[in-house]
């Protein structure tokens, strides 16, 4: 709607005068009034998104030049300076450093470094649009607006590097243009095996290819706004030649290859996402959790409010969790990866809204560095040894599943669930006091006696269509969900509070849905002819990066162990150094278990065998906490469907057993 960074899209909608305006964007310019965000952090942890992962094309040891790169302008208590990038030298090396400078100023001091001989700093313009330096060196002068570079390499002999220059002046060449601009099913089918590179820039709107899966940058990002829309096209989640969207990061990787190092890139990146969302990354407020909704003794939903949230704040403080001055620590990422996150007794009810504002602010965006990828092959002794063949066949089978559930109790348990849901309040007006005293300790407040609370009388409010919005988040029937509501003699909390009553109503229906999906269902296995082909560990690449790497495993069937947290990467060790085990693998993400909520990838398959002792055959779940209050909802599904599913499969001698886990000893324990 903006078109692009010019923004002519917005130019022409308001040449139609239009009664109003709906606008969705994921790097909007002027902020409205929003109804709904899904921001960065969100797509990515839904893997809405393809992942990133970063290869820097960065000039390393080329300080031959004299090189300036204009960061920023400012005017400072009246001083007006700027910052720039300049290769300075040490104590020992030439480095590429940040310094601050001013109108006058003579890079050969500041640098140190005589290629900088005759080079100075101009006038300086801070004005809004119109930023810019004046760089005086030998022969003239140059303007440098934000984000610009004089010297340094000759750029056009980087890219020579990256490209083969074409023309673009042959029929062939005319052939190919079509074939990308206006043949895109052809394009995308696996019978046409071109690869090629096309110009961000001379793109319009319209043009969509998801399957774009490396994004060069050939100049400076000179916005964070213009970086987020540079790599925007290639985030999309890729499709097959069906046109069906293809999910997991297997397969949806983006790599950017830029003209920057890995590490600022991921900072520049954070830096337009934190100042997009709001988020701090890795800082904890102790405000932070005021708005999450309770219930209280007498059924009426509050937010939490500040002063809880301090409790809270000083809770995970004296838990490690966080330090002084709130910034993450180590032991809350653990926590979060294990599902094993603690909280005071009168929070519990509210853990999972905690938790996920904590999984927010715990890290970084995770950007992966190019350089550390490596392709994981298979072990041929294990893979293709008898014990694994025996442990595969046990496991390799698909099922196919039945939700036997009676519609009418499902009918009467939602009734039942919404008329004893909590007391829904009008809204109301909250006053409080506090008296302010400025000195030099700063700004404090202490709160006084008066704090009250008003309840609003709203008459005029619109009532939405209940039954159509109840519809949207249960797929219940409309004739189901009047059955529901007027059974339950709720409606009058609906014309209270239509929206409360709303999200009370589908949160109660949708969690007797879910239980009558894990108690319901029945797995059956299907024929011989439908399981998981051993080749497939062959044939089907793994990718992995050294920082999520066990390497030179000996048991697993692949040559290293590719893991998603420190408690994997412990359970894998333990399975390396355990004598009892004899082979075991992590298993790819191709092997998925048909689920409700949808596919189930369990973790590891194990062989344990004593010498002239039974062996037994293991699929293993590990979670840092067994308690199933602890797992996420649609997580904790999925489990009990696996559970289903390799009982189906419980046929001949000595099947494969099914067990949830934390560690190694808990396996042997349970075995």
């Amino acid at each position: 709607m903006d078109g692009g960074l010019r923004g002519a899209g917005k130019q022409a909608l308001g040449a139609m005068n239009p009664l109003c305006t709906l606008r969705y964007s994921a790097t909007h310019v002027d902020k409205h009034h929003m109804v709904f965000r899904l921001d960065a952090v969100d797509a990515y942890e839904c893997r809405l998104v393809k992942q990133i992962e970063v290869a820097s094309a960065t000039v390393k040891d080329a300080h031959n030049k004299p090189y300036v790169r204009l960061l920023s302008v400012g005017n400072t208590r009246g001083v007006i300076g700027a910052k720039v990038a300049l290769d300075v030298k040490s104590a020992t090396v030439v480095q590429r450093r940040e310094v601050s400078v001013q109108d006058g100023d003579d890079l050969e001091q500041t640098a140190k470094r005589a290629v900088y001989r005759d080079c100075r700093v101009g006038e300086i313009r801070v004005e809004k649009g119109n930023e810019f330096m004046e760089l005086r060196v030998p022969g003239g002068e140059r303007f440098l607006q934000i984000g610009e570079t004089w010297g340094d390499v000759d750029p056009l002999a980087v890219q020579r590097e990256m490209f083969k220059d074409t023309r673009g002046n042959t029929r062939a060449d005319d052939a190919t243009y079509n074939l990308i601009m206006r043949d895109k099913e052809k394009l995308l089918s696996l019978d046409t095996p071109l690869k090629f590179i096309f110009s961000h820039s001379a793109l319009r709107e319209g043009w969509d290819n998801p399957n774009v899966f490396q994004i060069c940058t050939l100049r400076d990002i000179q916005t964070e706004r213009e970086r987020r829309q540079s790599i925007g096209r290639g985030l999309r989640l890729c499709v097959n030649q069906d046109g069906e969207r293809v999910r997991g990061f297997e397969t949806n990787t983006l790599t950017v290859v830029a003209n920057e190092g890995f590490e600022a890139f991921a900072e520049n990146l954070q830096k337009e996402i934190e100042k997009d969302t709001g988020i701090r990354f890795g800082i904890v407020e102790r405000h932070q959790f005021a708005a999450i909704p309770v219930t209280g003794e007498d059924g009426r939903r509050a937010p939490l409010g500040v002063e809880q949230s301090e409790v809270l704040w000083k809770h995970l403080k004296a838990q490690g969790y966080i330090d002084a001055r709130g910034r993450v620590q180590d032991a809350l990422k653990q926590a979060l990866k294990g599902g094993t996150v603690s909280v005071p007794e009168p929070f519990a009810p509210q853990l999972d809204r905690i938790t996920e504002v904590l999984r927010k602010l715990a890290g970084r965006l995770e950007i992966r560095n190019a350089d550390e990828r490596r392709p994981v092959r298979v072990r041929k002794e294990v893979f293709l040894s008898p014990e694994f063949k025996a442990l595969w066949d046990r496991i390799k089978h698909k099922t196919t599943y039945r939700l036997r559930f009676d519609n009418e109790k499902l009918i009467e348990d939602c009734i039942v669930a919404v008329r004893d849901a909590p007391a829904i309040p009008k809204a109301r007006l909250q006053w409080r006091k506090a008296d302010i005293a400025i000195g030099r300790a700063g700004v404090e407040t202490t709160e006084r006696e008066g704090a009250a609370t008003v309840v609003l009388t709203e008459a005029d409010i619109e009532l939405p269509d209940v039954l159509t919005d109840l519809q949207d988040r249960t797929q219940l029937t409309r004739r189901s969900i009047q059955r529901i509501l007027s059974a339950s003699g709720r409606l009058d909390d609906f014309r209270r509070n239509p929206q409360q009553f709303i999200d009370l109503a589908a949160e109660a229906i949708n969690r007797c849905k879910r239980l009558v999906l894990v108690d319901g269902i029945r797995y059956q296995r299907l024929g011989d002819e439908h399981y998981y082909a051993q080749e497939l560990f062959e044939q089907e690449e793994l990718i992995g990066y050294l920082r999520n790497m066990l390497e030179d495993t000996t048991k697993s069937v692949y040559e290293h162990v590719v893991f998603d947290s420190g408690a994997e990467s412990a359970f894998a060790d333990r399975l390396e150094k355990n004598t009892d085990v004899r082979v075991y693998a992590k298993l790819p993400g191709w092997f998925t278990v048909r689920t409700p909520p949808g596919g189930y990838n369990p973790d590891w398959a194990v062989l344990i065998g004593h010498d002239g002792a039974e062996r037994l055959y293991l699929v293993v779940e590990t979670k840092g906490s067994l308690f199933a209050t602890d797992l996420r909802r649609a997580e904790g599904a999925k489990i009990a469907c696996g559970k289903a599913h390799f009982k189906a499969l419980e046929v001949g001698e000595s099947p494969a057993r099914y067990m949830v886990v934390s560690t190694v000893d808990d396996m042997f324990g349970l075995a």
